[in-house]
């Protein structure tokens, strides 16, 4: 057995068409990403983020608190 850690739907062939269809509309993209990735902790390779996404409202109000001190 492998020692990496590979996402269950990653070999879901139907997931990965469902992604494929609703990738044209960038709102319904990035709920399955939060979703998926809430639910499992990670995303398959085919649905992980080319680039970067922006910082959560959190994400900045924290960094910018560490930063002014």
């Amino acid at each position: 057995m492998s020692d990496t850690n590979i996402h269950p739907l990653e070999h879901d062939i139907s997931e990965r068409a469902y992604f494929e269809r609703i990738s044209e509309h960038r709102n319904a993209v990035g709920q399955y990403r939060r979703l998926t990735e809430k639910l499992t902790g990670y995303l398959p390779t085919w649905a992980a983020r080319k680039k970067p996404g922006r910082k959560s409202n959190a994400e900045r109000a924290t960094l910018d608190k560490g930063a002014g001190e």
